[in-house]
């Protein structure tokens, strides 16, 4: 893609990167589709078992426990559409030279993944919620910024380190 200007590089190394990261996106958005065709029973056995382990973990007496296991279906949004964010972030940062055009380019791909993910729960029996795709939205967004910011941190030390050195 020209317009993009993706570079996997001739090394082994960028090319197996370049399979890795785009297997482990479309895995990641495959999951969700997956887990938006499930009827509701078996959403809500998922969460349900979800709660029992965070319970064991952080007790629901304490005030934490008990907010963390009331939101864990909007908790579980906003790290599912992190980790695509993370993934994407990591992508456009070590292969896409256009990074604003690619940025702005997954930006609009993840709304309308977030979109079809809601619109799917519907042939499922399940309820389709605006709340959800904002919270999928959200996650995205907060994650691939973190690895942005990151990764730019890194650049900006390596560049550093070879200036005086």
């Amino acid at each position: 893609m020209k317009f993009l200007e993706i570079n996997i590089g001739r090394t082994k190394k960028r090319q197996v990167l370049h399979v890795i990261l785009l297997v482990m996106m479309a895995l990641t958005v495959a999951s969700f589709f997956i887990h938006s065709l499930m009827p509701p029973e078996v959403s809500r056995e998922e969460i349900d078992g979800a709660a029992g382990v965070v319970g064991s973990v952080i007790p629901e007496s304490s005030g934490t426990g008990s907010f963390i296991i009331s939101n864990l279906s909007a908790i579980a949004h906003l790290f599912e559409y992190g980790l695509l964010g993370a993934q994407c972030a990591l992508y456009v940062f070590i292969f896409v030279g256009k990074r604003r055009a690619a940025t702005l380019l997954s930006f609009g791909l993840v709304h309308m993944i977030a979109l079809l993910d809601e619109t799917l729960q519907i042939f499922s029996g399940r309820v389709s919620d605006v709340a959800d795709i904002w919270l999928d939205i959200i996650g995205y967004a907060l994650a691939f910024a973190a690895v942005t910011a990151v990764a730019l941190l890194i650049r900006g030390i390596k560049n550093k380190e070879k200036k005086n050195g």
